[in-house]
């Protein structure tokens, strides 16, 4: 089973809410960060849940969490509300981001009625937008708001401009 758009599941696991690409055309791109030249993304998501972490973690089959999901955003859908103006560099292995933090309608509810049906304790997806790479479209996950919060902050003021300009 797969996720109903305007949701989508890749081979990694994450179901996300793809966004238009025209919404980040107010940002350059590229950017210089921590001495490194990282290119804007051509394709542009939200990941809502790991599916992989949340099927091991409650040892049910990715079909059973996509067939949950599909449930929950019937009566719940999940939308992107608004970016807040707060950018984090990610670094993993060779991968190297910048992300932009949001705001999506029912997350947490999705989490927490997720978490109370298969008895888990999976933390709320931290809601961000990869914008920027240092390998051609290469996210890097980011599955709590505690590793949010651990993230360096991006101070560029041309990132902050072009948000405005959204």
């Amino acid at each position: 089973m797969s996720v109903r758009v305007p949701y989508g599941q890749n081979e990694q696991g994450s179901i996300w809410l793809s966004l238009d690409p025209r919404l980040f055309e107010a940002f350059p791109r590229e950017v210089i960060w921590n001495n490194t030249q990282l290119t804007k993304k051509d394709e542009f998501h939200i990941t809502l849940l790991h599916a992989k972490s949340a099927s091991e973690l409650a040892n049910v089959p990715n079909e059973e969490v996509a067939s949950f999901f599909n449930s929950f955003v019937e009566t719940h859908p999940v939308k992107l509300l608004s970016f807040i103006g707060d950018f984090r560099y990610v670094e993993e292995e060779e991968k190297k981001t910048v992300v932009v933090r949001c705001i999506v309608s029912n997350l947490n509810g999705l989490f927490l009625l997720f978490n109370r049906t298969l008895h888990v304790q999976l933390p709320v997806q931290a809601a961000h937008v990869t914008l920027y790479t240092l390998q051609k479209n290469a996210g890097i996950h980011i599955n709590s708001d505690e590793k949010m919060e651990s993230l360096q902050r991006v101070g560029l003021p041309e990132l902050s401009a072009a948000l405005l300009n959204m």
